[in-house]
């Protein structure tokens, strides 16, 4: 399994002015993990909007678009004119199936224990993932397509038009792109089983992206396993949590004291000596945290960081806390 995109490069390629086919794939490719052959025939049909999330559903085989582009991967900002197709499209075209297209997920159908073909499910969280749901907001609701209309041709034509300082022909890779969601949501602060509940991946899959993405890991221990290995092991001394996570005890000290405001642990001078104190979670230590401007809530602070500077504007000024 190869890696993804870093989370700094993937900004870079989102920082470009977007045509209507490279805001696609830099969005719903990542953020959905959806194959270029769904990216290009996603229909309106497949989302169902919830107030937190909104859900896509993949069908093992659907019906081609029934529309294309007319031109339009130069347009910015701006989505290109629809006009009824007269053929199939080229993905269609080429599985042999002149009426439906075949949802290969990475090297075969997406199959169920029995080898039936079936439908795959990603999940958006409207914070998390706000640029794949604003693009789908717009395309279904704003302007009422019943479909992308995105054709093999100008997906192929964005991807390879994204300068890439870190590729050796200086362009980027769709795979790869699919493969950026789980670094996306690393950096979030998810964990791999969690980020598996949302993407079609599973969690040994995610490991290995994040493993071999550059700065990326899941090495810094999040809030909720820090309040889970306090929760497990509870009564527990500075000393003895900092070891058994392989953390300095300046740095458990810190993220302690942290979470005893926040009133999920609290500290008790019941040890005979030192440190005197031992640490326990409160009733709350399994509650989600909340951002105070809009309500939105996540069991790590470090996701509750991201979601203030990427929804609010909102830039610490002291190293985040994960």
């Amino acid at each position: 399994m190869k890696q993804g995109y870093t989370v700094q490069q993937w900004k870079k390629m989102r920082d470009d002015d977007l045509t209507y086919v490279k805001d696609a794939i830099t969005s719903v490719t990542p953020l959905a993990g959806v194959t270029a052959n769904a990216l290009a025939h996603l229909r309106e049909e497949w989302v169902s909007w919830r107030d937190d999330h909104v859900q896509i559903r993949i069908p093992a085989e659907a019906p081609c678009n029934e529309y294309k582009h007319r031109g339009g991967e130069d347009l910015v900002g701006q989505l290109p004119p629809l006009i009824e197709r007269d053929k199939t499209c080229r993905y269609c075209r080429k599985s042999g199936n002149t009426e439906h297209f075949e949802n290969l997920w990475n090297t075969g159908v997406y199959t169920d224990e029995n080898g039936v073909a079936r439908t795959y499910t990603t999940y958006l969280n409207r914070d998390i993932a706000k640029p794949a749901v604003d693009l789908l907001e717009r395309v279904f609701k704003q302007h009422d397509r019943p479909e992308f209309a995105l054709s093999a041709r100008s997906i192929d034509w964005a991807v390879q038009h994204f300068d890439h300082e870190n590729t050796e022909d200086g362009t980027a890779a769709y795979s790869k792109l699919i493969r950026t969601g789980a670094v996306i949501y690393c950096e979030y602060g998810l964990s791999k089983d969690e980020i598996a509940e949302i993407t079609p991946y599973n969690p040994d899959t995610i490991r290995q992206i994040v493993g071999r993405t550059p700065r990326t890991n899941f090495e810094n221990i999040d809030t909720r396993s820090l309040l889970i290995s306090i929760n497990e092991i509870e009564p527990v001394t500075l000393d003895e949590l900092a070891d058994r996570l392989d953390r300095r005890m300046e740095t458990m000290s810190q993220r302690l004291n942290r979470l005893k405001a926040l009133d999920r642990v609290i500290a008790e001078d019941n040890h005979p000596g030192p440190p005197k104190a031992t640490w326990r979670t409160t009733d709350l230590w399994n509650t989600p945290f909340e951002c105070d401007r809009c309500g939105y809530t996540c069991y790590t602070l470090n996701g509750i960081s991201m979601h203030e500077r990427h929804k609010h504007g909102v830039h610490q000024t002291t190293k985040d806390i994960s």
